[in-house]
Parts: C-alpha cells; structure tokens; sequence
C-alpha cells in the first residue's frame, strides 16, 4: 500500500516515473542510464526485493545531479471564475502559477489553459484545458534533454491535453477510476461517476486495476465502478455552414450539419484558432444557435468558432475545423489554422 509520506514525496520530486506492463525496477534504473540507481528507487518507493511492480503505479525517481528542470505550471488564459490552493483558496489570473501539490479549481462557466512542462532548451510545451466544474491538483512537473513530464490528479470534471509535435512529453492524469497517460497529447478526460477517455487525435493508453488498455486516435472508452467498456468511435465533426467564410456577422447567428447518433454539441468561441483563449462555451441540443446577445472582448482582433457534438454514449466527439469569424468592417482574407498534429 503507498504510504502518505510517498504521496507527499511526488509533488518535490525531482521525476516520477508510471508503471507501465514489462517494467522493472532494474529496467526503470537502466533507463534512466544508471542500474545503479535501482537501491534508491526501491528506498524511495518502499519497495520490497520479492514486490512485483503494478501498471499504473506512480514511483519517485531519484535526481540526477544537473540534469532536471523541475517545473511550475501556469495559467496561459483564464476564462470565468477560477480558484487555487496554495494553501488558502485564491482566484488564478492569467500567468499566475501553479506549484506542485496545489490544487486548481473552475466555477460554472469557466475554463482555462495551464502550461505544463516546457523542454530544456526547447520551445514545445505540453497544455491543459480546463474546463468549467472542473478540480485537479498539480503532483509534478519536471523536464530534462528529451524528455517532459507532467503528472496531475483528476478530481472530477472535464481536461483536455492539447496535441503537441514531437513524441518526448508524457502527460498523465490520475483520477479514482484509472490512470490516464499520453505521449502527443490530443486526448480528453471527463471524469463523473464513470471515467470518459477520448483519443481525438492521438493514442492513449488507460491502466485500471494494473490492466494497460491502448486506445486508437478516433476512439473513446469508459470506466465503471464494474470495469472498462469496449473502445467506440467518436462522433465525427459537423460541418460549419452559418455563418460561412467570410460572412460579415452582422448578427450572432451559427449553425452547423447534423451529426447522425449526435444529442447535442458544444459551441466554442475562442480569440485564436489554437482555442487557447475562449470567449464562450455553451452546449445546445439544436444544430444551431442564436443568442440574444454575445459579448465580444473589445481587445481581440479575430474571433474562431468550432462546435463537437457528442452522442448518446457520453462521449464529446472530434471538433469541426475551426472557422474565422469576419466582424462587422473587418473583411479580410481569413487566416488559417496550423495543421493538426
């Protein structure tokens, strides 16, 4: 059983390492370029010489003089009514951080961006949205050459970890009903009284129980308090059809094609077609949506819109390609969003 003085000890180490099937504590050692180091991971993480490793199991790593950029997460964008623990409960602003073992939290209506590791010596990044009704706590962050790591606790709600170009960042989230880890990000958690994971536009693999289930980009899966459901597909994208490129939104007025097996979709406005920061998110049942009003922020330039629909097995599907919104005297050839990963 982990002790509490283990699930303290993640949040101020240096690395912490998720037990995949095959690993060993003589094969976490060598990996880490010393099988030396073997003595200490077993003194860190109260392992015994006859304990066999469990998949999803969370080990602390011991520090490798000079070689770790330990990390602070921060919030990129915040978007509503956000709080965090550290120790007391503050409202998150923009470019506020987030240390390891604080805890983050979102009101109705909120979301957020969070930057998780950044490289050494490199610009790529791993982010998380978080979404409203949202709480997670931060555990560790840490960087070295080639390698990212990010690990957090899912508490309940809704994240998403945004796609990312290269394959040296691992993102992993625990939460109550299994272990959640990627490689290139471009997959969603919704945690309620069942675990929702969807690989939109990378693979991810779901430990539950010491089990390791691999599921495909374009599928998602649930977990019960009775196991793990078969992988389904997402719902595909709706096609934007109002309003249509380079239509002057004169009035707000948006729909989109329906979406077969669809029970609703999520509209989200964003002031970038990354959707790093959202103006608006609002779920509707209908293939359209006009609002009687929509505040706008007056300091953004361009506006994009996308909408999800999700389908009666719970899952939010894959989003539209985002479309540039044209305001009223800002015609111009619209710009377009970087390709997918």
């Amino acid at each position: 059983m982990t002790s509490l003085l283990l699930l303290l000890s993640i949040a101020s180490a240096s690395e912490v390492h998720v037990v995949r099937p095959g690993d060993s504590v003589g094969s976490v050692a060598a990996w880490m370029g010393d099988p030396k180091l073997a003595k200490e991971i077993r003194q860190l993480n109260e392992i015994s010489s006859g304990d066999k490793p469990v998949p999803g199991d969370v080990w602390v790593l011991p520090t490798l003089q000079g070689a770790y950029a330990k990390q602070a997460a921060y919030a990129v964008q915040v978007h509503g009514d956000a709080e965090i623990t550290d120790p007391v409960k503050v409202p998150i602003a923009r470019f506020d951080r987030a240390m390891p073992s604080n805890r983050l939290c979102t009101e109705d209506g909120a979301a957020l961006t969070l930057r998780l590791a950044v490289g050494v010596g490199s610009p790529i990044h791993d982010d998380l949205d978080v979404y409203e009704r949202t709480c997670l706590t931060i555990e560790n962050l840490a960087s070295r050459p080639l390698l990212r790591s990010s690990h957090l606790t899912l508490e309940r709600g809704e994240v998403s970890v945004r796609s990312v170009k290269d394959k040296d960042g691992t993102v992993s989230i625990a939460t109550p009903l299994g272990m959640v880890l990627g490689v290139q990000g471009g997959f969603r958690i919704q945690l309620g009284e069942e675990l929702r994971v969807q690989a939109i536009l990378g693979p991810v693999e779901l430990i539950v129980d010491g089990v390791e289930t691999h599921v495909d980009a374009g599928k998602g899966i649930a977990v019960t308090g009775e196991g793990i459901g078969e992988a389904v597909d997402l719902t595909p994208p709706p096609e934007l059809t109002r309003p249509g490129v380079q239509e002057v939104l004169n009035r707000p007025n948006f729909a989109w094609t329906a979406v077969e097996g669809a029970e609703g979709y999520r509209v989200e406005i964003a002031a970038g077609p990354d959707f790093e920061r959202l103006v608006k998110i609002i779920e509707v049942t209908e293939t359209s949506w006009i609002p009687q009003e929509m505040t706008l922020p007056f300091r953004e330039n361009t506006l994009w819109w996308r909408v999800t629909a999700h389908g009666a097995d719970g899952h939010q599907g894959i989003p539209a390609e985002p479309r540039q919104l044209v305001l009223p005297g800002q015609l111009t050839e619209p710009e377009g969003p970087e390709p997918a990963e």
